[in-house]
């Protein structure tokens, strides 16, 4: 989760715990990310933002939100959507996916469908440094990334489209990316994971929340932080009986800028690439960066220019 992602929140986090009385823990901060293109690298140090961990895992996001709640939690149930929508005054998906939506036919577009193989590995590692690669011999218009969990254990995994057919090849090309002793201790793989957006995040008696919703930004696939907005300003809406569809207009058109920016990112070349990793070596950039005043707006028009360093 990083900083820049959210502006014009500068702290996720606090602003989680201060101003929503929810208060989460990341797992690490970021104080270092190395960014390596094909030939060029660079390296940002400050603070940058948070490791997070999710899924079943004691520390994370899932199980700190579950013991916030005082309510029970009925766990392996298959909720009949009907039945819900005919015996509850508001009802409120937040299925982590799209599918529910698409049954609903409340599904408008798949903007990118994604597919995420990767590894949990044993290391050497420093906590609080992640690593990432643009590079299409390894990640063809995605991305590949190191986060370490600690000292001793890392995920590594490479994101990208979801029909690209060479995952045995790109992977092997990424391990041999590391110049240090690892070990792999399990895998994973994530299939047609698809970022979008539905035809409305309000209808009948319903809301759509995170996933679901369409608040996935399809830049890096980060989502975490605008799946819990999304389902506080749903909170705001039910009890302050106001439209759901408009307190989430900011969240929607970040998706726009951030679909944007990937549709930019994606579109470079190897040399590209190398040129874009190589200007975050520049001072005025890094501060930037740190400070966290990038106009996402400016951002996009600068990249996509075609008489700009990118050609």
């Amino acid at each position: 989760m990083l900083h820049l992602i959210n502006l014009p929140i500068t702290d996720a986090f606090y602003y989680l715990s201060l101003n929503q009385e929810i208060p989460l823990q990341p797992t690490l901060p970021i104080r270092k990310i190395k960014f390596y293109g094909p030939n060029e690298n660079a390296t940002i140090i400050g603070d940058i933002g948070y490791i997070t961990i999710r899924g079943n895992h004691e520390r994370s996001l899932e199980n700190q939100l579950g013991k916030l709640i005082k309510s029970k939690i009925k766990h392996n149930q298959r909720p009949d959507y009907q039945s819900l929508k005919d015996n509850f005054d508001k009802v409120i998906i937040a299925t982590g996916d799209a599918r529910t939506t698409k049954k609903l036919d409340q599904w408008q577009h798949t903007d990118v469908s994604v597919k995420i193989i990767g590894a949990t590995i044993e290391g050497k590692f420093e906590p609080t440094t992640v690593k990432m690669w643009l590079n299409h011999n390894l990640a063809p218009q995605g991305y590949a990334y190191l986060l370490p969990f600690g000292h001793k254990l890392a995920s590594l995994a490479i994101a990208t489209l979801h029909d690209t057919v060479n995952f045995k090849e790109l992977w092997n090309n990424l391990l041999e990316e590391l110049n240090f002793e690892f070990k792999i201790k399990d895998t994973f793989q994530i299939d047609h994971y698809e970022i979008g957006r539905p035809k409305t995040n309000e209808f009948n008696n319903t809301y759509l929340i995170g996933q679901a919703g369409g608040f996935i930004m399809p830049f890096l696939g980060f989502g975490q932080f605008s799946s819990i907005e999304s389902g506080i300003l749903v909170k705001k809406a039910i009890t302050e009986d106001k439209n759901y569809d408009i307190l989430t207009k900011n969240l929607k058109n970040d998706y726009q800028n951030s679909y944007k920016l990937r549709k930019i990112i994606g579109g470079m070349s190897n040399k590209q690439y190398d040129k874009l990793v190589k200007s975050l070596n520049n001072k005025t950039v890094k501060k930037m960066f740190l400070q966290r005043k990038i106009n996402i707006t400016k951002l996009i028009g600068w990249l996509s220019s075609p008489f700009t360093w990118l050609t």
